[in-house]
């Protein structure tokens, strides 16, 4: 293994994002008071959570806020909401049977009454908090009341049924309790970190493996943040296809890298399918403009899996660089090159020079994230 140098990179993938220029249908929020009481049935992508979703800290009461995330069936034909289980579940601490209220106790001065419950929690996938677990996604699922909840997503719309698989530069779109409509790029995959969870008097960290990461379309608006936990992830079509469900961010200074949970893992672990009433078409298109996307070169596929083999081969030592959190396998925006990302809480941490090094041939960046934080 070669030496490894840093690079924040902050231009190129600024670059990367605006070269793709793809418009999604709702290219900015038509409703942001995603956090008020909606009438019911409420659409989904706006603020809920557990009633009780509360904690006391330095002796004042401290309530969170997350998002309820889409619509979702199982094989009976129940209604269920699709959220995190930060938010849904209390990471693990909360009983089946739990209230699920719109808006989220943090909206409400961390007061919710009965009128405002719109579930109850039914199950959730559990959050490994050992020190060498790996989990593959943060979700959990409640129970609908009659007439309380629609199967639209708000200034989105109608979803597809069919899940769309996460690739390199895809454009994709959320919509959030905590920053509303945003789109962004999956600009790596086979993302492996830590996520660090808050809810709690102290911090917690969590391993995740498989996830994707997405750099906002914007250069001054992260595609997520904190209460966007459990939102979900969408192609940009007319008839958008679930990708991915929101997990955490990381930030340092306007760019935030956030991190998401590809879906059918999600509905696998969970036995639940999405509630979609609009015909899918095409996955979401990528940038004609990015050499190398894996629907147009299928040989970045075979780049990709070499790319991250050597990662795999090479994690011990590469999360021993100074401030390591995680690594993915992205693209090279000039050359469509499969690369290996390192994500570190500070760059200046390494003491290297800001410039490329390789392992097996397979180029290395460092990417300045900060620490990873759950919502």
């Amino acid at each position: 293994m070669t030496s490894i140098k840093g690079s924040t990179r902050y231009t190129l993938v600024l670059a990367l994002c605006f070269l793709v220029n793809t418009v999604p249908k709702y290219s900015s929020a038509q409703t942001c008071d995603q956090t008020a009481r909606f009438i019911r049935p409420i659409p989904l992508g706006i603020s809920g959570g557990n009633a009780g979703d509360k904690v006391t800290k330095h002796g004042a009461l401290v309530c969170f806020v997350g998002t309820l995330g889409a619509l979702v069936t199982d094989t009976t034909g129940k209604p269920y909401i699709l959220g995190s289980n930060t938010s849904l579940a209390r990471a693990n601490r909360a009983l089946v049977g739990a209230k699920i209220v719109q808006p989220s106790p943090a909206d409400l001065a961390c007061k919710s009454g009965n009128g405002n419950v719109v579930a109850k929690l039914s199950r959730s996938i559990k959050l490994l908090f050992a020190p060498h677990a790996e989990n593959l996604e943060d979700a959990a699922i409640a129970e609908t009341r009659p007439n309380e909840v629609s199967s639209q997503i708000l200034n989105i719309g109608e979803i597809a049924s069919t899940v769309a698989t996460p690739q390199l530069m895809m454009t994709v779109q959320k919509m959030g309790a905590a920053t509303c409509l945003t789109t962004g790029t999956v600009t790596a995959i086979n993302v492996n970190f830590t996520l660090t969870y808050r809810r709690k008097k102290f911090r917690r960290h969590v391993n995740f493996t498989n996830q994707i990461a997405i750099t906002s379309s914007s250069s001054t608006n992260p595609f997520a943040g904190d209460g966007d936990s459990g939102a979900l992830v969408l192609t940009t079509d007319t008839c958008p296809e679930p990708v991915a469900l929101q997990l955490g961010t990381g930030s340092f200074g306007v760019m935030t890298v956030a991190f998401a949970s590809p879906v059918q893992p999600v509905l696998n672990a969970l036995n639940v399918n999405f509630v979609g009433d609009c015909t899918s078409g095409s996955s979401a298109p990528l940038s004609d403009e990015i050499p190398g996307s894996q629907d147009r070169d299928p040989s970045l596929q075979q780049a990709v899996n070499a790319a991250t083999a050597v990662r795999d081969g090479h994690a011990q030592e590469l999360m021993k660089i100074p401030g390591a959190v995680g690594t993915g396998i992205g693209i090279d925006p000039s050359t469509g090159a499969a690369e290996i990302q390192v994500y570190v809480k500070d760059a200046a941490s390494t003491n290297e020079a800001p410039k490329y090094s390789t392992i097996d041939s397979i180029p290395v960046v460092i990417e300045e994230t900060g620490e990873i934080i759950a919502h």
